[in-house]
């Protein structure tokens, strides 16, 4: 696994036997408009996750997921 992706972004026991490794990865942009009296900012991106089960250094389970980034709005001030 660390071959391909590197170090986890995090690592957790799951019991004396498994551990639990994420991936995440986060790609995105920002984007503002100013007013005479106010801002406008829009961010937008995507996450993928990867969350690993490990059983005695072999995958026993995954899931992948994708969705918004977190924080992913339009604000206006």
């Amino acid at each position: 696994m660390k071959s391909l992706f590197g170090e986890p972004y995090a690592k957790s026991a799951v019991s004396e036997t498994d551990e639990k490794w994420i991936y995440t990865y986060t790609n995105g942009s920002a984007h503002a408009q100013s007013y005479v009296v106010t801002m406008k900012v829009t961010t937008t991106g995507t996450q993928k996750t990867l969350d690993v089960l490990i059983r005695n250094d072999v995958v026993i389970n995954y899931t992948f997921s994708e969705g918004p980034a977190p924080g992913t709005t339009t604000a206006t001030n």
